[in-house]
């Protein structure tokens, strides 16, 4: 998923799963797709074939930390890896 304005090629954020199975983060704080921050969980989700399962990310400003989690029912939820130090605690509203 993303929010990024292809007309102006203007990038607030995308996230998305990895063929290696890493959940990834991409944000800008200035809105150019060129200077993206571009971050990944440190382990691999560990969904098995056709079950169901939520990811989420969290980028906290205050502490410049990016948390990856699952979920296999959308309620609890769990952190995926380790922290990940955020490069720039904004997200350009495009």
């Amino acid at each position: 998923m993303a929010k990024w304005n292809a007309g102006s090629a203007t990038l607030s954020y995308g996230f998305h799963l990895t063929s290696t199975g890493l959940l990834n983060l991409v944000y800008s704080t200035s809105g150019s797709y060129q200077a993206a921050n571009d971050k990944n969980s440190t382990i691999a989700v560990s969904f098995t074939a056709n079950q169901k399962g939520w990811v989420k990310c969290t980028l906290t400003a205050s502490t410049a930390t990016i948390r990856f989690y699952t979920s296999t029912d959308g309620v609890n939820w769990t952190q995926l890896g380790a922290n990940v130090a955020a490069s720039g605690t904004s997200i350009h509203n495009s």
